[in-house]
Parts: C-alpha cells; structure tokens; sequence
C-alpha cells in the first residue's frame, strides 16, 4: 500500500504535514501537502481516523509523525486485516463515518460549574480566663495652713483617721502641692509621711525637699513622692497618717500647702 504527504487540520487548527495511505486520504479528500507545512507534533494526543469503505467494514489509518519515528524502532498494527508498519499512533477511536471526509474538531470549552455551598462555620472557641481584680485605694487630702506648716515638725497633721483595731493603713503615694503667699519660708527639713501624731521619726514615704516650700514664692509647685520599702511593722497598727517633716521646724514665712495621700486599708 503506498503512502504520501497530506495535509492535516489539528485540533488547534494549525495545517499540519503527515504521512497517510493514499487510498485513506483519497476517501478523506485531503490534499497532498506542499512540503512546508510543520510535521504534526508527537505532543498533540493520539487519534485514530477511521471510514467506512464500500463494504462497511470500519477500516482504521495511521498517522505517523517524524519526530516520534525517530525515538522510537519500528512498530506494527494490524487493522481490519491490513498491516501498518509505523511509530506511534493518532489515539482517540471514532466509529464508522458515514461521510468519510469529515473530520471533527474539539469544540470550545464549556462553561464553569456552579460554585459549592459554604462550609459551616468552626465552634467558639474557649472563654479566656478572669483576670484579677485591681487594688481599690483610697484617698485623704487636707490643706496645711500657715500655722500648721510651721508646727508639723513638732505635731505631725494628720491626713487619715487611724483604720481600726488589728488593721493598717498602707500608703501608695503622696502628692503635695505648695501655694506661696508673699514671703517664702525658712528653715524646715525633708517632707514625709509618718504612722500617728507620735510616729515623727518613722518616714513611711520617700523625703520631699524642703525647697518645695523655701524656693518656690510666685507660682505653685506639684511635687510627688513614691513610698519606700519598710520594714516588718513599721505602717503601726491602728494608726493614722500623718505629715510631717524632719530636721527643724519652717518658720517666717506664709502661704499654704495641699496634701493627698492614695493608701489602702489592710
């Protein structure tokens, strides 16, 4: 059976050149191919054309491709009693054609599915646990006068009421606020807090200057003091706030001074 170059429509459109029997491209009405056109290409999938010859038998071609040829030795197939020497083979199986000339074509693609549902949503996840609970403080604040800054050394003031039989007051902060008159005062000594009226020479607070007082005449001066870190029973029990200031008494001066006092009772 003799065998020429014919051309050949692929699925991608593109005329290709292969080798076919000439009988088998005759009943396909295919032309012989003008020597330019691409071979057919061993990546395009396999398929097997097949016609219906006078006597209805289903009769099969192969196409053979040269670049498969040459990686591949010499293979053979018998169709319909007729036997192909080839390399590699068209895939895809048609039936008989009535109309032995048609070829189909792949059609375009179809369109996208419909989209799933929606996953159901994940479980809560565990309530975190209860934090804490702050420390309430409470406050006491009183406004020194002249007379009663220039007496705390020898009386210290007091700023919160003794708590009560087997408790103390703890203070946090002390927060003192100096209003000048027109004569600044002298003398004096660091500014604290002590445990009772007879507690002078206990600081339960970090010492404030004494310039707060004696440096400060036209405008008024905020100045804080942290608490220090007493020791073992040195709040008093039962015992009151009180302010008062070391080394020796202020004296001369006048103007007036606020004090507050953040503390907890325990």
């Amino acid at each position: 059976m003799s065998s020429s170059a014919y051309q050949y429509q692929g699925d991608d459109l593109i005329t290709y050149q292969v080798v076919l029997p000439d009988d088998f491209a005759a009943s396909l009405g295919y032309l012989a191919a003008t020597g330019f056109e691409p071979y057919l290409p061993n990546w395009i999938s396999y398929r097997y054309a097949t016609y219906s010859g006078l006597n209805g038998l289903a009769l099969n071609c192969v196409v053979i491709t040269t670049p498969f040829f040459s990686a591949n030795p010499p293979q053979s197939v018998t169709v319909a009693g007729i036997t192909y020497s080839l390399v590699g083979f068209y895939g895809e199986q048609r039936g008989s054609l009535r109309y032995p000339n048609l070829l189909t074509i792949a059609g375009p693609p179809g369109g996208n599915g419909t989209n799933g549902t929606n996953g159901t949503n994940g479980t809560n996840g565990t309530n975190g646990t209860d934090g804490t609970n702050g420390v309430v403080l409470s406050s006491g604040q009183i406004t020194l006068s002249t007379a009663q800054i220039e007496s705390m050394h020898a009386t210290p003031i007091q700023l919160v009421a003794a708590p009560g039989a087997g408790k103390f007051n703890i203070p946090f902060m002390l927060a003192l606020q100096a209003v000048p008159g027109g004569t600044l005062f002298t003398g004096g000594g660091t500014i604290n807090l002590c445990p009772g009226v007879g507690g002078a020479g206990t600081t339960l607070t970090q010492a404030i200057p004494a310039s707060l007082l004696t440096a400060n005449l036209f405008n008024p001066s905020v100045c804080f003091a942290g608490v220090i870190s007493p020791g073992s029973n040195v709040y008093g029990l039962n015992s009151a706030l009180c302010i008062t200031n070391q080394t020796a008494a202020f004296a001369t001066g006048n103007g007036s001074l606020i004090a507050e006092v953040f503390y907890q009772a325990f």
